[in-house]
Parts: structure tokens; C-alpha cells; sequence
């Protein structure tokens, strides 16, 4: 019954969305950003003929409807021809016939996933795209038979419920998300392209190597197998000849068993080879991932002073904020994870330390170590930004003795 849509003519998706009314909970965050209106100002009525598709009412509480017959084609021509408007295919509302039209309001209780759309509006952040996406996944299994129709609305919210909000987002949150999914969907690839290599070199029959699930963005055959790509690359599967002898579309099991180029005819080695193959690759995948990040390594912060503690040695012998230091102990400094090592690993109680002050001028200091807490430590701590702060009057330092 959800994909039995009364006016429109739609996709499964769509139509599903419009049964549950979760295009219209998407439609009121859109409309919230897309006009920068409080959610007070954004009502929802329910129009079973769908020839009204919006209202704009003005502050002498006129109003302007957009009207046309429930047909597709338009909205796509015009965001096609936009801003201008052509003649086109779609039909004409017949004003000379009689017409009725009804409004009514929406029942929240029978409907939650509309709820759930003022809420995330009024909520702002992550919400938008979170719950977007766990509706695409809620309706592709809905779709696929492993979800029920009324659960729909309940798996968005509890996802929406249980994910780390962020309530304002910015573009490296966005690239951080991207590119954490890149390589989470490299991991899957290489995960299901073990099972794919061994099954081949089993010379078992592959019949599709998938990745992704949701709507197939792309889809090619090449020999017996075919190859596809989902919108969410969050998965995936290689289905082999015998591998699910309940599928009504293959074979009986016992003609099965009999072609040798089917999973089931494989000796227990080779199956245990094909299966485990997707494994192995993770831990090969895992090696390559550390590896590189290994060989790229991680940027440090230079060994520039960011604070001196006050009281502690380091601020008794003169050190100042911006100093670099370039020794300790006579032992070369190039980051200020080394002063911290050179500090803590120091078998004396004065530590020599030799760098260049801001303006320039080089100095040379003995600091004894406060022998205080658990490790030797001087009192210094890294920069936390990218510059320095400029005072503009050299002549006032920057940390005051006794201050």
C-alpha cells in the first residue's frame, strides 16, 4: 500500500517518503534555510488533491498558492529552464470544470517522521543531513523486505538520537566526514575484492561483485559477472554460483553440487580460502593505511615556547614566550616533542639549553629541573596556533618576573 500513491506518479523511494510524509518533514528544514524562517512560521496542511503545492502568506494576511496538476514534469522544466519558464508537456489545470479542493491539518501521531522534521529544523546542525540519510536507508531496506513500514520513522529517530551532534558544522567537519568515508570505502573494496581475487583463482563462477547499497549509480557487465556501484558505499557483497542454494533463480542444490565451477563444489580449503580472503585483506589494508600515514607522518609544532608557568624554572631563568629553542643538553632540537623528551629523559639536575629569543639575539641558559612531580620538567608548554602574537613594543617583555 506505501507504494500506492493516489496522485502522483513517482519513484519507489518518493512514493515511499510521501506514505510516511518524510518529504514534507524534509521539505520544512529546506524551507527554514532555503527563506530563513523560524520553524513558527512554517505550517504543513494535508491537500489529498495536490493541485496546491504551496502557500506564501503575506503580513495583511493575503496569500499566493502555486497551483498546477500533480505532474512531474513541470517542477523538472522548470529547474531546467530556470529563470525562465517555456511552454511545455505538462497538463493544464481546466478552471471551467468543477473543482474541490480540501485542507486539513496533519496528524503528527499517525504520521511521526513529519514530527521528527520540525524537530530537526528547529534543532539545526547535523540533524539535516543525519536525517536524511537514515531515511534513504530506512526506506532501501524497507524496500528490500527487512523492515517494516512503521519502522521507518522509528530508525531515523533513534539514529538522530544516538549520533554525535555537531550544532554547527563547518567545511572541515564535512571534508573529515569524507574523507574518513573514502577510506572506509576503500576498506570494503579491498575487503570484497579479496573474496572476488581467491574465488577467481578457485575458478568459481562470480556472478556480480557489488559495492554499495542504496540506488545503483553504476552497473556493467563484463564476462559472467557482473559489476556495480551503490550511492552509499558502505558495503558490499560478491554473490558466487552456489553460494545461496535458496535463491529461486539458480539451480536446484544437486545441480549445484555438480557444476564444478560453483562455491559449494570447492573442496573445505578453497571455501575457507574464499570466505577468509576478505579478512586477510582488512589486515593487509590496515598495514598499507599505517604504512602511509607512517611515511607521510604528522605534523609538529615547532619548538617555539607558547607559555612559560610562572614560578617554575624555566620562567626564573629568563625564558619568554617565542624563544626557539635549538639545544638541550647539547643534544639538536628540531620539534618541541624533543625538548619535551630531552627534559624528561635528562639523568642530570641542570639542563643546558641554548635557541634564539624573538628579536633575534641567541642566548644560553641553565635550568635546574623541578624535581617536584613524577619526571623532570622546566615549565615550558608548545604553541597552540599558527602565529605568534605580536606585542609591538619590544622593550616590554612578554612575561613580567613576579607578574
Amino acid at each position: 500500500m506505501a507504494l500506492a500513491q493516489p496522485t502522483w506518479d513517482m519513484g519507489a523511494k518518493i512514493t515511499v517518503d510521501s506514505a510516511t510524509m518524510m518529504n514534507k518533514a524534509l521539505e520544512v528544514i529546506e524551507a527554514k534555510w532555503l527563506f530563513d524562517l523560524d520553524v513558527e512560521q512554517i505550517e504543513v496542511v494535508v491537500h489529498p488533491q495536490s493541485i496546491v503545492h504551496s502557500l506564501v502568506e503575506f503580513v495583511d494576511g493575503s496569500v499566493i498558492a502555486q497551483m498546477s496538476p500533480p505532474d512531474m514534469k513541470l517542477p523538472i522544466q522548470y529547474a531546467l529552464t530556470w529563470p525562465e519558464r517555456t511552454a511545455g508537456i505538462s497538463p493544464r489545470l481546466n478552471w471551467t470544470d468543477t473543482m474541490t479542493m480540501e485542507f486539513h491539518p496533519p496528524d503528527f501521531d499517525a504520521f511521526p517522521a513529519l514530527k521528527l522534521g520540525f524537530e530537526v529544523a528547529e534543532r539545526g546542525g547535523t540533524c539535516g543531513a543525519v536525517l536524511n540519510a537514515a531515511n534513504e536507508v530506512a526506506v532501501e531496506r524497507f524496500l528490500a523486505g527487512t523492515l517494516s513500514f512503521n519502522d521507518i520513522p522509528r530508525v531515523s529517530r533513534a539514529v538522530l538520537d544516538t549520533h554525535e551532534f555537531d550544532s554547527q558544522p563547518t567545511m572541515a567537519t564535512f571534508l573529515n566526514i569524507f574523507w574518513v568515508a573514502f577510506g572506509l570505502t576503500w576498506v570494503i573494496i579491498f575487503h570484497e575484492f579479496g573474496h572476488f581475487a581467491v574465488a577467481k583463482l578457485c575458478d568459481v563462477q562470480v556472478e556480480r561483485f557489488s559495492i554499495g547499497f542504496g540506488p545503483i549509480l553504476l552497473r556493467y557487465k563484463r564476462g559472467e559477472t557482473e559489476y556495480a556501484l551503490s550511492v552509499i558505499p558502505f558495503g558490499g557483497y560478491v554473490k558466487m554460483l552456489g553460494q545461496d542454494d535458496a535463491d529461486p533463480s539458480q539451480m536446484s542444490a544437486e545441480e549445484i553440487a555438480e557444476d564444478p565451477r560453483s562455491y559449494s563444489a570447492k573442496t573445505v580449503l578453497q571455501r575457507m580460502g574464499i570466505i577468509s580472503a576478505g579478512v586477510i585483506m582488512n589486515v593487509v589494508t590496515g598495514l598499507l593505511f599505517f604504512a602511509s600515514g607512517f611515511a607521510l607522518g604528522v605534523e609538529e609544532p615547532d619548538a617555539i615556547i607558547g607559555q612559560v608557568e610562572i614560578g617554575l624554572p624555566a620562567w626564573r631563568a629568563g625564558v619568554e614566550v617565542g624563544d626557539r629553542f635549538k639545544k638541550v643538553n647539547g643534544r639538536e632540537i628540531e620539534v618541541f616533542s624533543d625538548v619535551s623528551r630531552a627534559v624528561a629523559l635528562s639523568s642530570v639536575d641542570t639542563i643546558v639549553v641554548e635557541g634564539i629569543h624573538r628579536d633575534g639575539k641567541p642566548f644560553k641558559f641553565s635550568i635546574p629541573t623541578d624535581g617536584k612531580s613524577t619526571r623532570p620538567q622546566i615549565g615550558v608548554s608548545e604553541t597552540v596556533g599558527m602565529h605568534l602574537i605580536d606585542f609591538g613594543k619590544p622593550e616590554i617583555p612578554v612575561t613580567i618576573p613576579g607578574s
